[in-house]
């Protein structure tokens, strides 16, 4: 359940991932033919600890990317242990700042993208920090970058930040530029802002490339 700021910005929430507990390794290993026809692997870290080993397990012996959302900066820990596992991250700030255990101004963008270079040579290929207003950083082992938010009255915040995951993690599994990929999820959040759903009904291919960031 969530509580929001007449500004559509949350105030207050409440939720109960008690279900998580029945995703244990054994769960996972009755499972592992799922992971052999994976193309890529997603996971948050609302799963134990002892799951999330199994996952990491599970895709080295299939060879399998693995992508990762810290989910808070309490759960983030979790991951830490299997950050030299991790294809992708998509930490915000705080997140990423518990993952590499840094501090830095969170309105400052060299500093965060010094932050997701430093969750590179900790191991991961591809780390993306979400900024909220000020966008998103991401780096690899080649490149790193800033796309700016867009300018957007906010409906209703839930789901944003799953939704700059997933289209970036579309956009890498269709090979498209690392770059352009990140552009697609600041859109994505944008237009998922917008609305009062979680996941926006309408969204598609077309419409995120109708309002791409720049």
């Amino acid at each position: 359940m969530a509580l929001l700021a007449p500004d559509g910005t949350l105030d207050v929430a409440l939720d109960d991932m008690s279900i998580m507990e029945m995703i244990t390794p054994d769960y996972l290993e009755e499972r592992r033919d799922l992971f052999r026809d994976a193309c890529l692997v997603v996971i948050d870290a609302n799963l134990s600890p002892e799951a999330i080993a199994k996952v990491v397990e599970l895709c080295d012996i299939y060879d399998v990317a693995l992508a990762a959302d810290p989910t808070s900066t309490t759960l983030a820990a979790r991951l830490r242990p299997h950050l030299q596992d991790l294809y992708m991250t998509s930490p915000d700030v705080q997140e990423a700042k518990a993952l590499c255990d840094v501090e830095f101004d969170p309105n400052d963008r060299d500093a965060a993208m010094e932050a997701a270079a430093k969750l590179v040579s900790l191991g991961v290929d591809i780390a993306v920090i979400t900024m909220g207003e000020f966008g998103a950083v991401y780096a690899n082992g080649d490149t790193m970058g800033h796309v700016p938010a867009i300018k957007t009255d906010i409906v209703d915040p839930t789901g944003a930040g799953d939704a700059i995951t997933a289209a970036i993690i579309f956009g890498l599994l269709e090979d498209i530029p690392l770059d352009e990929c990140v552009r697609l999820g600041v859109t994505a959040a944008s237009l998922t802002l917008r609305t009062r759903e979680t996941v926006r009904s309408d969204l598609s291919l077309d419409l995120l490339y109708n309002e791409l960031a720049t």
